[in-house]
């Protein structure tokens, strides 16, 4: 999603950031960490890393909270590292005796600060201002005035680095390994990249496909009952029909279609069904409970309807 959503905004001529955030769990997090940051380009990966961690509570300490530990975790990271969220509300009201760690030289040179969850108060109590939405109006609560009285006491004095005088060191990240008790997503290849215009001209090349058009309304009742269809089809006969847009991460094995929207992996599986089962012969067996509807294929060869899923995947190589 990462590598996808970069390369759209890309695509429009932006060079607006793109992060990701993680909640502060344990082994799952080390792994999630180490996958979007072993990429060989930097295509792949966000370009600031979020971490939602609500370890420190009350008046505790750099240790005693294990900020020490995250902070370890982090030197030496190739991508940009803040928190996402902060700030434990057990107890309350809070005292963020936390920012003057996160500001402090303990922490300034691997983090970029942090957000505090959050600006408004909703059920959950954190927040900093009550709205007052009958008038357009916010009050300031205890912990917004507790915010702000920490945020006055920072004085971080280190030089902030500046382009003329920064110097790029690539640094290596191991990729996670695939386990399958903690984590199983292998890190190269990627799954293809999305390609709409491939999707559409697969959809036209079948002969068998899903009986759905742009004006078909978009019933819930519809959706599930072409999903049951999808799920029946790559069930039957052990998924035969469906090779062509299967995924397994850790296997590391994309189907060319797998990266199509649902309807043109369906009609994938439908086509490949109506084609083993006397296709032709017997137009009823594109029918699948008036789910099917039957098509003149264009014939037209799809820019990379043949190449194989490795070929059609993004790889990934540790930085060095």
């Amino acid at each position: 999603a990462v590598r996808d959503v970069k390369a759209y905004v890309r695509s429009k001529g932006l060079s607006t950031p793109v992060g990701y955030a993680i909640a502060d769990a344990g082994d799952i997090a080390t792994a999630q960490e180490q996958y979007f940051a072993c990429s060989g380009d930097g295509s792949d990966s966000p370009d600031f890393y979020g971490i939602n961690i609500y370890r420190w509570c009350g008046n505790s300490t750099y240790q005693i909270s294990g900020y020490d530990v995250v902070t370890q975790t982090f030197t030496n990271w190739p991508i940009a590292v803040l928190f996402s969220e902060y700030g434990c509300n057990n107890p309350s009201p809070r005292i963020f005796t936390e920012v003057l760690s996160l500001y402090s030289s303990n922490m300034t040179g691997v983090f970029s600060g942090g957000l505090v969850y959050e600006y408004s108060q909703e059920v959950n109590q954190f927040g900093l201002v009550q709205v007052n939405y009958g008038n357009n109006t916010v009050t300031p609560l205890i912990d917004y005035y507790n915010y702000q009285t920490q945020l006055a006491k920072v004085n971080n004095t280190a030089s902030s680095a500046t382009l003329s005088t920064y110097t790029y060191s690539p640094i290596t990240v191991p990729c996670p390994a695939v386990n399958t008790s903690s984590w199983i997503a292998a890190s190269s290849p990627l799954p293809p990249a999305i390609n709409p215009t491939f999707c559409a001209c697969a959809l036209n090349s079948f002969t068998c496909r899903v009986n759905f058009t742009s004006s078909t309304p978009l019933l819930t009742t519809y959706v599930q009952q072409v999903v049951q269809q999808y799920q029946f089809r790559c069930g039957e006969a052990g998924g035969i029909y469906c090779p062509n847009f299967a995924t397994n991460a850790i296997t590391e094995t994309y189907g060319i279609y797998s990266a199509c929207d649902a309807l043109t992996r369906l009609s994938s599986a439908m086509n490949a069904y109506y084609l083993a089962n006397q296709g032709g012969a017997n137009p009823a067996t594109c029918d699948f409970g008036r789910f099917g509807k039957l098509q003149t294929p264009s014939g037209v060869a799809c820019s990379n309807a043949t190449t194989s899923s490795t070929q059609a995947s993004t790889t990934r190589n540790t930085v060095t």
